[in-house]
């Protein structure tokens, strides 16, 4: 993880980052995306007259990390081990993780007692950077075998985008709803998970289900307000989708019925010329028959099936695939 950005960059500009609550109240529809970061006071545990100021973590588009108002300790923090145990924690939820599990990530190739002293040593650099002035730190608990972010008090975008990604397959039915919960999430996933890792596994794995599960939110979206009759709205949401996997053919073909819809054959087209560009020179594939035979009818004006929908049985696969993963972490 290269580049550290100590604010969001999409979402909530840069500027006005440290005032959260003001910008919020001027942009009242991302209330629902970001309203809670509006913590009064903050958090007061119980058995204490301290507030603990919310910390706020993005890992999507890149790592970012802040706190007010008092900063982070940004000299640790920008070390790339400590980024990457946080992203860890952040990634497990509210959850405890083994602490052999997490040395197994780190260092996959050392032996037992040394990755031990490690995540030792990496823990404290990791407190450290998060305390608060009174040398407390409430986000992070360790026990004898196990680790925790505490969810309490920590705020992240891969926890508002895995709601906002829900709400889109199962909650949103009406047209409006659609479009505004897709308009959230857009301005939420800034771009792929942690872009800048390229060894780390559990990484990796997460990367593709973040790409994928975002990917079917907005193409299930999409087929939605297609049945309904919102083509641009569906054009709108399928290129929103291809945007984050341009390799997903059924997205293209889902995309392709909903220019023809509206009469632009000649996007439908240059869909696939562009899906198929990329898969040669980014996969080294052709694509496949199935896409290749429906690219063949729109050329042809041959006749395309009323029902259909892009491969629904691969995105019910890739959802069911995503599900259990998640559950197994």
């Amino acid at each position: 993880m290269s580049g550290v950005n100590w604010g969001y960059n999409q979402g909530i500009p840069l500027a006005h980052f440290f005032n959260v609550k003001e910008w919020l109240m001027n942009n009242h529809d991302l209330l629902p995306v970001y309203g809670n970061l509006i913590i009064e006071g903050g958090a007061e545990p119980s058995g204490s007259s301290s507030l603990i100021p919310p910390l706020r973590i993005g890992l999507l588009g890149g790592f970012v990390a802040n706190r007010t108002p008092y900063p982070l300790d940004y000299e640790s923090l920008s070390r790339y081990t400590v980024q990457t145990l946080l992203s860890i924690l952040v990634l497990s939820g509210d959850r405890e993780i083994n602490s052999s599990h997490i040395c197994g990530i780190l260092w996959p190739e050392t032996s037992a007692d040394k990755s031990k002293r490690s995540l030792y040593t990496l823990w404290s650099l990791l407190r450290r950077s998060l305390m608060l002035p009174d040398k407390q730190c409430p986000y992070l608990e360790r026990r004898n075998s196990s680790c925790r972010l505490v969810g309490r008090y920590v705020i992240s975008d891969v926890q508002t985008a895995g709601e906002l990604c829900d709400k889109l397959r199962f909650d949103c039915r009406t047209p409006d709803d659609i479009v505004r919960v897709a308009r959230q999430l857009q301005t939420v996933y800034r771009g792929e998970l942690l872009p800048g890792e390229e060894s780390n596994g559990l990484i990796l794995r997460k990367r593709w289900e973040w790409r994928n599960r975002v990917v079917e939110a907005f193409a299930h979206a999409a087929r939605l307000l297609y049945k309904k009759g919102c083509y641009h709205e569906a054009i709108w949401l399928a290129c929103s989708a291809t945007t984050v996997d341009p390799a997903r053919e059924d997205v293209a073909m889902l995309l392709m019925r909903c220019y023809l819809a509206v009469g632009a054959k000649a996007a439908a087209i240059q869909v696939f010329n562009e899906l198929r560009q990329y898969l040669m020179v980014q996969l080294a594939i052709s694509p496949s028959e199935a896409i290749t035979t429906f690219f063949n009818a729109i050329i042809s004006d041959e006749e395309l099936p009323d029902d259909f929908w892009g491969d629904e049985e691969y995105a019910d696969a890739a959802e069911d695939a995503l599900r259990g993963a998640s559950a197994s972490d």
